[in-house]
């Protein structure tokens, strides 16, 4: 799965409705959490931590975060709240990256 994709499978995870993705973001319309938005811009989630954390880690429900440097790029490990599933980790070249990657893996083990 590359970039783009992961992006719009995330997107569509957290509820995004009708995302469409640019090249630097992610645009989408209709509501989200029950709040009716026009059309919203989202950096793009493997570019940026902060869309992470505002989009998609509330909705993860996670007990525990860590991202860390390793020597070719970065490293992610999340505890989900459920306690079917166990620590997940991924690494990526960019903490944002990495973090993603280990959201898809939680996504794919629900």
């Amino acid at each position: 799965m590359n970039e783009q994709e992961l992006n719009k499978k995330l997107a569509e995870w957290a509820g995004f409705k009708n995302p469409r993705l640019e090249e630097e973001g992610i645009i989408f319309t209709g509501a989200i959490n029950g709040r009716v938005w026009g059309n919203l811009y989202v950096d793009l989630f493997t570019q940026s931590l902060d869309a992470c954390f505002k989009w998609l880690v509330p909705k993860a429900e996670l007990d525990e975060i860590r991202v860390w440097k390793t020597g070719a790029g970065w490293g992610a490990d999340i505890m989900p709240r459920t306690l079917t599933t166990p620590i997940v980790n991924s690494y990526g070249e960019t903490p944002a990256l990495a973090l993603c990657l280990a959201i898809n893996k939680m996504i794919e083990n629900e």
